[in-house]
């Protein structure tokens, strides 16, 4: 036992020292969690993963599940960004093993993009286009609108009547003339196998993108997964997320962005089969700590309830289970405003 913990904390201690330097934040929906059930308890999950959600906090307990699963959560959060979140496990028995696919997104959709006018005068008789994107303009149906082709030395000098520009656009400084989204996702396979009774593997195969305009940025990634059954009522859990992820965008720079790799150890125990408390430790090799802790209970197998901390943000949960379905609630404080997330998960 004090062999697997000094050989654990050795690998989750070193592994972000021999990651390379993480520039920015690429990727940060990857460390925000699935599952209601796991974020009611803070997101220390790692060494429990006993559900589909597993294939997120640590693929290797995949190989706990019995039954075919589909998990999905859809969050919608502060500043018109929506997180969702949706999964197939299918058990292989007699390998003793299991397989899924995952699939995340998180974006901000419908974005605005503007052109601002601008008086060129002091008269105020004539306006000018300040143009954001395109490099010509044109006009269609009596509307001045961009495109991609043109002189841009006459988008740029672009000005009308004051009278037109009123009639056109009401005196509106900010003109309207199309959408578009910011997201992010990820599509994932994930394996896992029993090596032996007190030891669990796992991995995920993901691919990665990032679609912002006209642009996009993709990269492939591994995620590794490590589960050992101390004992009846004790377990422990390792995980290491994105690895190798560095989103390379189709500008005409070339421009790439690293997505750090985040390890966490995590140990749970049960003193009671209805009872979990668990407790994990994060590092992201962009120096970032985070700790994690939980509790959670169950009433007759039907009705959970659970507690935790994420980083300082207090955390609560409930769940119900009906037949072949399970219906998670979480809760968490932060600053930036309160959190709810609603999950779901069919066994079968």
């Amino acid at each position: 036992m004090n062999k697997v913990l000094s050989i654990l904390l050795a690998i989750a201690v070193s592994l972000p020292l021999l990651a390379e330097d993480a520039s920015g934040q690429a990727g940060a929906y990857l460390k925000m969690g699935v599952g209601a059930r796991a974020l009611g308890m803070g997101g220390s999950f790692t060494a429990i993963a006993d559900d589909g959600t597993a294939a997120f906090w640590n693929p290797a307990g995949l190989v706990q599940l019995n039954k075919k699963s589909i998990s999905t959560m859809h969050t919608v959060l502060k500043l018109d960004r929506t997180y969702n979140f949706l999964n197939y496990i299918q058990p292989l028995k007699k390998r003793k093993a299991a397989w899924g696919i995952n699939y995340t997104r998180f974006g901000v959709d419908n974005m605005n993009e503007t052109h601002i006018w601008r008086y060129t005068d002091n008269t105020h008789t004539a306006v000018s286009r300040d143009l954001t994107y395109g490099d010509a303009v044109t006009t269609t149906d009596g509307r001045i609108i961009p495109v991609t082709v043109g002189d841009s030395a006459i988008a740029n000098n672009f000005s009308i009547n004051y009278n037109q520009w009123k009639a056109l656009y009401g005196g509106n400084n900010l003109e309207i003339f199309s959408t578009f989204d910011d997201s992010e996702w990820a599509l994932s396979l994930s394996y896992a196998q029993v090596m032996n009774k007190k030891t669990y593997l796992g991995g995920n195969l993901k691919y990665l993108k990032q679609e912002l305009f006209d642009y996009n940025a993709d990269s492939y990634a591994l995620d590794l997964g490590f589960m050992y059954l101390a004992n009846s009522k004790t377990k422990l859990g390792l995980s290491i997320r994105d690895i190798g992820a560095k989103l390379k965008w189709d500008t005409p720079s070339g421009h790439s962005d690293k997505v750090p790799v985040t390890s966490t150890l995590g140990i749970a125990y049960s003193p009671k089969k209805s009872i979990n408390i668990a407790m994990d430790y994060t590092n992201i090799d962009n120096g970032e700590n985070i700790f994690h802790a939980g509790i959670e209970g169950y009433i007759k197998n039907k009705f959970g309830v659970r507690f935790g901390t994420d980083n300082g943000d207090f955390t609560m949960g409930a769940s119900v289970k009906a037949s072949e379905w399970n219906i998670d609630y979480a809760f968490r404080d932060q600053e930036l405003g309160n959190e709810h997330r609603l999950s779901a998960t069919y066994s079968f």
